[in-house]
């Protein structure tokens, strides 16, 4: 089965390298993750058990080729927040919560409208619960956590948060 998430990888690294959103490359991948969106918004991947993973690099990845996809993601995102300020598919998680607040404030810095509120509850439940036990989420042989990476997740969204409270 091929992986939605290497896709989206795939397309940022070619935005690094300078492709442009006509070249037959970037169009092939657009396609690619545009046809295996979920019609509520989102992707799931054979890598991560959330679709909250694929989805926020399909949106920060796709936001920077303007394709339509993001706006759909962009919405389910905003429509999942749980009311203490989480996400999480299955229940409420540090690293799903991160994801959100990361694409989310990339959004907002591309000029989308997203409410800071929206991000700042999810950063004020993130510093509640960034050390509790990480879930298993990680896909290889088994279920794991891989800790480094969701510490830099949370880092990486608390530091974007940063910039809506400083404006």
């Amino acid at each position: 089965d091929l992986s939605s998430s290497v896709n989206i990888h795939a397309l940022g690294a070619l935005h690094s390298a300078g492709f442009e959103s006509s070249h037959p490359s970037v169009q092939k991948v657009i396609k690619f993750i545009d046809s295996r969106q979920v019609p509520h918004g989102y992707w799931f991947d054979k890598w991560h058990i959330s679709p909250y993973y694929t989805t926020s690099h399909a949106v920060i990845t796709g936001s920077v080729f303007n394709v339509e996809f993001v706006n759909n993601a962009m919405t389910w995102i905003l429509n999942t927040q749980r009311p203490d300020g989480s996400w999480g598919f299955y229940l409420p998680t540090v690293e799903e919560t991160a994801y959100c607040v990361q694409a989310l404030c990339i959004l907002r810095r591309q000029g989308k409208r997203i409410p800071s509120d929206i991000i700042m509850k999810g950063v004020k439940w993130i510093r509640r619960h960034q050390n509790d036990p990480f879930e298993l989420f990680w896909i290889g042989k088994g279920l794991y956590g891989g800790e480094l990476i969701i510490r830099s997740v949370i880092l990486s969204a608390l530091i974007l948060a940063e910039e809506i409270v400083q404006k």
